[in-house]
């Protein structure tokens, strides 16, 4: 049995981006430090980015409106030995995790902090793998050459790194209208921040 389940695994984040000349928004979408980092609440930044949040969102929430966590494994969840919390064990897609509220706090476990902020957005590994487990952005419209990016990381290395894939839609938020752009096989999540 794993001892302790990382934080992305087999993860998905997509972006609903719709096809389309004459762009009509002058910002581009930036997702800030946070697993798959930041999502609510928008805010606009003085440079006209605009930038996704979890801390004002509930400890240990399941959903992240108006994004959307979808679980299509439907199974039950690692937890993470000796510490407890809201919802560990349950089936789930994505977790709103804040390290200081688990019981006993996981403050000082350095390598399990958000980028910034106190909270991030978990995905922790189906007691049967695989996971299918998503995280899908609302409808956004990108300047032309605009940009979308976000932060991710795995918690350990000891199960080998966390995978994830990145895709877009074109028409609706269903997880079978998505189509890959990350390439054909899943990107890795390093054990410390990094920006995609």
């Amino acid at each position: 049995m794993k001892k302790i389940i990382t934080l992305t695994i087999t993860f998905l984040l997509f972006v609903l981006v719709p096809v389309m000349q004459g762009w009509s928004q002058d910002r581009y979408i930036r997702c800030v430090p946070n697993t798959v980092s930041g999502i609510l609440p928008a805010m606009t930044d003085s440079s006209g980015k605009i930038i996704m949040n979890f801390d004002s969102l509930p400890d240990f929430s399941l959903t992240f409106s108006p994004w959307q966590a979808v679980d299509k494994d439907g199974k039950a969840t690692y937890g993470i030995q000796d510490h407890t919390f809201p919802h560990s064990g349950e089936a789930m897609a994505f977790i709103v995790f804040n390290p200081s509220q688990v019981n006993p706090s996981m403050s000082g476990d350095t390598a399990i902090q958000p980028h910034t902020g106190s909270k991030f957005a978990g995905c922790f590994s189906a007691q049967e793998p695989p996971n299918n487990d998503w995280l899908i952005s609302p409808r956004v419209s990108l300047k032309y050459n605009g940009t979308f990016s976000f932060w991710v990381k795995s918690y350990t290395s000891q199960y080998g790194l966390e995978k994830f894939n990145v895709a877009v839609s074109v028409t609706d938020s269903t997880p079978s209208s998505f189509t890959v752009i990350s390439g054909s096989n899943p990107l890795e999540a390093p054990t410390k921040w990094t920006k995609f």
